[in-house]
């Protein structure tokens, strides 16, 4: 569902409504699934926000060369 999204250098905004409806899951199944993908080093997010303090989708990134280096710790 997540690459369905992805732009041509790797960058994406969707809802995690809109990637768990595309990948037919719970909304918790897809954040849950997202915050193992980044502790691998696989992609990466990005908290994003209106001038207001709105929340935003978060951006995520997933590199078309190489992974990015795992996390530690998922957030």
């Amino acid at each position: 569902a997540l690459a369905d999204q992805m732009d041509s250098h790797g960058f994406c905004q969707p809802s995690l409504s809109l990637l768990a409806h595309d990948a037919m899951c719970s909304q918790s199944t897809v954040l849950e699934n997202l915050r193992r993908l980044e502790a691998l080093g696989l992609i990466m997010r990005c908290s994003r926000m209106t001038e207001d303090g709105k929340y935003l989708p978060d951006e995520y990134h997933v590199p078309l060369e190489r992974p990015f280096e795992p996390e530690e710790h998922v957030r």
